[in-house]
């Protein structure tokens, strides 16, 4: 489980040797695209291999956000959006094809285009598994049942500058999903996934057979200066997520973050 890779950014991900730009021209790494693709190399090629070994299926699914896109009157992103959307692909192919099966979920417009055109483009070439109301390959939300333990997956959460309530929006999404089932006799979710905050985080709701939770993914994008602006300590936590699921109805969490460079301090 991934999402928030924001391709196309300047601290977003960023392939080796670059994005191949119009007329030509690269997009090459800076120094800290190089530590996250650093990252990312480790994460498929040593984490998930370890993690996941002796699974019998393998389930990706990319929570939203694939690509920057072109927003706000931005500057420092890369201009053109059909670019973003190749290296994206680049990116991701090798990936998605050590799995059996790949999902995509709409995230922000901002970033996929105006009804999420980049995403459903970058599925597409990705062979997502295609929704079954509408033919689309990225969908708003998936509901996925594996061995009787019931995933809902959606991009947005609510956000915060304080990390003393850092779980009150996970819970609150957390509580609104018990009482939609219960209200309208509606399917009760064993794992609500979300994402779009930048930082992992994981809220139970105790039951009497078993916890219900609340995971939010951490990203693949460094701070921005929109993130700057609202939060100018607390950093993003980069990596990823792995729900390994039992037969007998049980389930682990498995998490990888990675832990970014210490911040220069200047002596005067």
């Amino acid at each position: 489980m991934i999402s928030d890779t924001h391709i196309g950014s300047n601290v977003g991900l960023c392939q080796s040797p670059g994005i191949r730009l119009d007329e030509g021209g690269i997009y090459e790494q800076n120094v800290f695209q190089e530590t996250l693709w650093r990252f990312w190399q480790h994460f498929w090629n040593t984490w998930i291999p370890e993690i996941t070994k002796g699974a019998k299926s393998r389930t990706l699914v990319h929570n939203g956000d694939i690509i920057e896109g072109s927003h706000h009157h931005q500057t420092d992103n890369v201009p053109n959006i059909d670019n973003q959307e190749v290296a994206a692909v680049e990116i991701l192919k090798p990936v998605v094809k050590e799995f059996d099966r790949f999902y995509s979920i709409r995230g922000t417009e901002a970033h996929g285009d105006v009804a999420d055109q980049s995403t459903e483009r970058i599925a597409k070439e990705l062979s997502a598994v295609k929704e079954q109301d509408t033919g689309r390959y990225s969908r708003q939300e998936l509901w996925l049942d594996c061995n009787g333990v019931v995933s809902q997956f959606a991009h947005h959460l609510g956000m915060t500058s304080s990390a003393a309530y850092e779980t009150s929006a996970p819970m609150r999404e957390l509580i609104s999903t018990l009482i939609e089932a219960a209200q309208w006799n509606r399917p009760l979710p064993h794992i609500v996934w979300r994402s779009h905050r930048h930082r992992y985080t994981r809220v139970p709701v105790p039951t009497e057979v078993a916890d219900i939770e609340l995971v939010v993914t951490p990203c693949w994008q460094l701070k921005t200066a929109y993130a700057y602006k609202v939060d100018r300590t607390r950093m993003p936590h980069i990596g990823g997520v792995v729900a390994l699921i039992e037969k007998d109805k049980s389930w682990q969490i498995k998490r990888k973050l990675y832990p970014l460079p210490q911040p220069n301090i200047e002596k005067i």
